[in-house]
This record gives C-alpha cells, sequence and structure tokens, in this order.
C-alpha cells in the first residue's frame, strides 16, 4: 500500500495537497478515525486516487471541488462502485 501511494504521488501532483486538506477537514469533524465511523487515510487516499484516473488531474482546487460535488451530491454507494487502475 505505501508503494502504491507513492506511485500515485508522483504520478498526481494534486493528491498530496487535497489529501492534506480532506485530512484536516475530517479531522475537525472527528471522521478521520476508522474506530468511529469514519475514513482512514488510506481509504481517503483511494478515493481521491479514484476521481483523478476518471477525471484528470486539473489542479488541486479543481479536483477538491469535484470529490465534494462527486462523493458529497453524485455518488450513490448502493449502484456505483469504485475502482482503481494500475499505476503506470
Amino acid at each position: 500500500s505505501t508503494e502504491f501511494a507513492e506511485k500515485m504521488l508522483a504520478q498526481y501532483k494534486s493528491l498530496y495537497i487535497v489529501t492534506i486538506v480532506l485530512k484536516e477537514f475530517l479531522y475537525n469533524r472527528k471522521l478521520l478515525n476508522t474506530f468511529q465511523g469514519g475514513l482512514s487515510s488510506y481509504c481517503l487516499v483511494l478515493l481521491i486516487v479514484a476521481l483523478l484516473q476518471k477525471h484528470g488531474d486539473e489542479g488541486y482546487m479543481k479536483v477538491l471541488r469535484r470529490f465534494l460535488k462527486f462523493y458529497g451530491e453524485g455518488f450513490q454507494p448502493e449502484k456505483t462502485g469504485i475502482t482503481l487502475c494500475e499505476p503506470e
């Protein structure tokens, strides 16, 4: 998992900044702890990478906006799955 994350960080320039911003957002709402129903850091990275692979790296502000819109409004977990492609 560490190797995969490092490859994704090298491939997508916005990944690091978007991850840090979202981790802070989740931490402030007590949603970064998996034991209390939140997301793990690795899960958050996977969600961001899935979005980047689908839409491309358009800069961290656009990626952050797209992430919040997609997973906040458009994503339907009962109908949609998340798939990642192997790193290049």
